[in-house]
């Protein structure tokens, strides 16, 4: 269980011990020899380690692919010459934890409205987890999705259908009420652009995304970019411009147009029922986390995780996707990490420091699902996880500024200053507010950590139009600016197993 501080007694104690440590923090640093490196030193290791996982020896580093693997060898064998010791000894060292992962591919699937039937990848798309057979489902108008909108509906064993200006984030919203309501179906259209449904029918069809990935003997979420982080998702279905008139019977441009909350919902006639047949395919495959850690001074079982995916995408047609941002620099920030708090020498922690590359985050979150279902040590208690995502565009953002990001939804006022109390570097912002709100955001592997409750934050600097794209390459990057994080969180984590407390959480 977490401890129950009152939060008057947990502010001054943090005030006091963050100003004493951070103080404290300039000895401790001089005197282990771990920041004895010059940045440019840092930085050229760094750069070296992006290289290598952004090569096209491992096209991607898909987990669909297999490619995943080389990354995984790779930081293993990092691992094994930092001193760290091993996820696992018996019957062998092994800093590998298994990922045993079922995929259902969608082999056929097409819908029906008033006889007339519709094309996979023309006119519609799955993603994520296929709907199952539905036959005669009655289709209920949601608007824009808004929660005043969905009260009034009855939705219960009915498709919701609603009108969003972005495909990928548009269910978020409204998962939670729909599922909560009996829905049994989203659909989803964007008025505003129809390219992006062509677009992401592509990257579908292309990819082989039409498939849903669990891990094994498990009843969790299925989790995708595109679909709300809940247990058993309802099943979603994005729609062409085309597609959506037929329902809506006029232009959905122009429903939208007339801003759907001033005119009242469209009643959809009740002899309008969607009919949705799949055929689908179950395999198996197995990947790996890495995992790799160093003791405390007193067997404790409390921990500081820092955490990274080492996958990325697939290779699409003549496009492959090095990853350099999404996530090869998150992986060089653990790495580097990994070897500066495995050099401390005569330095007594008094958490067990845990670093892991997590695997197969782009299909579902799955590598770090499953470290949270089998971690290291007793997720309840762990001091914090840090999980970087797109951590190589410092100082690259809109305005030139050099800003981390720090986003959760268990957020506490108090690890926001204590993150900002150990920000030494006067260039370097630290911002605990602006992601607050983005729901792209939510969706990392922080997340299983953050459904428990616990104290568990994606670090990034944010998005830009390389993203997912064959552009994401190291050049774009700003390796001194990760050498610059690399400091810090150096500090962070230091001032956190200081702390040695458990944050007791404060659910927005």
């Amino acid at each position: 269980m977490i401890n129950a501080f009152t939060k008057s007694k947990l502010r001054r104690n943090f005030i006091y011990l963050g100003a004493f440590a951070c103080s404290f923090l300039l000895y401790v640093q001089t005197a282990s020899g771990a920041n004895a490196i010059r940045l440019d030193t840092t930085a050229t290791r760094i750069s070296k380690h992006i290289e290598v996982l952004c090569s096209p020896e491992y096209n991607g580093r898909s987990t669909l692919s297999g490619h995943d693997l080389k990354a995984i060898s790779f930081v293993d064998s990092i691992f094994k010459t930092t001193g760290l010791k091993p996820y696992r000894s018996i019957p062998s060292n092994s800093f590998k934890q298994p990922v045993n992962i079922v995929y259902t591919t969608l082999l056929s699937s097409s819908i029906s409205i008033l006889g007339k039937t519709y094309s996979f990848g023309t006119d519609f798309i799955n993603l994520g987890q296929a709907p199952k057979t539905l036959s005669n489902i009655d289709i209920v108008f949601g608007g824009t999705g808004d929660n005043e909108q969905l009260d009034s509906l009855d939705l219960n064993g009915k498709a919701l259908f609603i009108l969003t200006n972005n495909l990928r984030i548009g269910a978020l919203k409204v998962h939670e009420t729909a599922k909560q309501k009996g829905c049994v179906l989203i659909i989803l259209a964007n008025p505003t652009n129809n390219q992006q449904f062509s677009q992401i029918a592509q990257q579908v069809k292309s990819a082989n995304a039409a498939t849903s990935y669990t891990l094994a003997n498990s009843s969790g979420s299925v989790l995708t970019r595109s679909f709300s982080p809940n247990a058993n998702p309802i099943p979603q279905i994005l729609v062409s411009n085309h597609l959506a008139e037929a329902i809506l019977g006029e232009s959905p441009q122009k429903v939208w147009e007339r801003n759907v909350e001033a005119d009242g919902l469209k009643i959809i006639p009740s002899e309008l029922k969607v009919n949705v047949q799949c055929n689908k395919q179950i395999d198996t495959l197995k990947t790996y986390n890495v995992v790799g850690w160093i003791p405390s001074a007193s067997a404790s079982q409390r921990s500081i995780v820092v955490g990274a995916h080492l996958d990325h995408l697939a290779q699409s047609g003549q496009n492959w996707f090095p990853g350099a941002d999404d996530n090869a620099s998150g992986v060089a920030l653990v790495i580097e990490l990994a070897k500066r708090f495995a050099a401390y020498d005569n330095y007594e922690f008094n958490s067990n420091i845990v670093f892991v590359a997590f695997t197969a985050e782009e299909i579902g979150l799955l590598g770090s699902q499953q470290y949270a279902k089998a971690p290291l040590f007793p997720a309840d208690s762990t001091l914090v996880l840090l999980n970087f995502d797109m951590v190589g565009r410092v100082g690259l953002q809109k305005g030139g500024k050099k800003t981390l990001f720090i986003n959760g939804n268990n957020k506490l006022d108090t690890f926001g200053e204590i993150a900002m109390q150990c920000n030494t570097d006067s260039s370097l912002t630290i911002d605990c507010k602006t992601l607050s709100k983005t729901l792209h955001f939510t969706i990392s592997d922080h997340y299983h950590y953050e459904k428990m409750g616990l104290p568990s934050y994606l670090l990034t600097t944010g998005l830009h139009n390389e993203y997912h794209t064959p552009n994401d390459t190291p050049e774009k990057l700003s390796i001194e600016g990760i050498a610059q994080i690399a400091d810090y969180i150096e500090k962070l984590i230091i001032e956190i197993d200081r702390l040695n407390r458990i944050l007791p959480m404060e659910t927005n």
